[in-house]
């Protein structure tokens, strides 16, 4: 993959290729793949110095996905989806990066300030608070964070998401959110304060391998 970041905004070269890609994130490098399953010239314009996209531009402590990592990668090859094991199952930026290509970042003993809680300031939160020598985070409004149930994938998973890879990417497919989750149909008030406390506790209170549903 490392032509895909040949060619640089203002270059001199004429471009003279079939079909020119802009930008070499995930998306950018699997249409890569497939047109030059198709015979076809391209080129990738890429602004970042390497491959990755959002993996590439976000290093921000605590960055990771939201979804499941094994549901993430790409599944046009069933080699690839035998030979990498993701270490967890939510899996953190730099493993993401290096899936296409790799570079962390360090708040060792900095003053740092956070800008909101959404998805993105929690995560950071929770890692730069670790190492930051002062953290200050200032937010409008509180979101309802619940615990990611993360952990290290074990061999017997390993084996058996391999195994299921198949069902797993049709179950993707399937949701329109492209999670492996079906989303419950009722509304958030459609329940009892105690029913919605009890389905939470129970659906975010595992590791994300025993939460489908």
């Amino acid at each position: 993959m490392s032509d895909a970041a040949q060619l640089r905004p203002g270059a001199s070269s004429a471009p003279d290729f079939d079909v020119v890609i802009v930008g070499a994130g995930m998306s950018g490098l699997y249409q890569l793949h497939r047109v030059r399953e198709l015979g076809m010239s391209v080129q990738v314009i890429e602004d970042g110095e390497d491959v990755g996209g959002t993996w590439y531009w976000n290093r921000y402590p605590g960055a990771r996905f939201d979804s499941e990592s094994y549901t993430y990668g790409y599944s046009f090859s069933p080699e690839l989806l035998q030979e990498w094991s993701w270490s967890e199952h939510f899996a953190p930026q730099p493993e993401t990066l290096r899936y296409v290509k790799m570079e962390p970042v360090s708040f060792e003993g900095r003053r740092v300030a956070v800008i909101g809680t959404g998805a993105t300031g929690v995560q950071t939160i929770q890692e730069v608070a670790k190492t930051a020598a002062q953290l200050t985070v200032f937010q409008r409004t509180p979101n309802w964070c619940a615990p990611l149930g993360n952990g290290p994938i074990t061999e017997a998973q390993q084996r058996e998401i391999k195994a299921r890879s198949t069902d797993i990417l049709r179950r993707c497919r399937e949701n329109v959110s492209g999670f492996i989750h079906n989303p419950d149909p009722r509304s958030t008030f459609d329940v009892t304060p105690k029913e919605r406390e009890a389905f939470w506790e129970q659906r975010y209170g595992e590791p994300g391998f025993g939460i489908w549903v």
